[in-house]
């Protein structure tokens, strides 16, 4: 899309562009962070196997030592407050 001022023979006046391709909506972030919460907290309840959870824990144990799991439910519900509040729109 070129700018208005930009553009020859302009007219100053914003223009929209019905070509553009849309990605994902706003809302929609904050349903992929409530999903990543909700993934955290059910790995961290379970204390999951799972290769990515089990690689997340060891990298956050050299930080947070026994509290990691503790510190994992606590990001899960960030995420899931966060994301909450996109899709809110706030």
């Amino acid at each position: 899309m070129v700018r208005p001022e930009l553009a020859p023979g302009g007219t100053g006046t914003a223009r929209h562009d019905d070509n553009e391709e849309k990605s994902v909506p706003p809302a929609g972030w904050g349903y992929v962070m409530m999903a990543v919460g909700v993934f955290f907290l059910t790995c961290e309840s379970t204390r999951s196997e799972f290769v990515l959870y089990q690689l997340c824990v060891a990298n956050s144990r050299l930080l947070w030592g026994n509290n990691v799991h503790r510190f994992f439910q606590c990001l899960a519900a960030g995420f899931i407050i966060l994301g909450g509040l996109r899709v809110a729109g706030h």
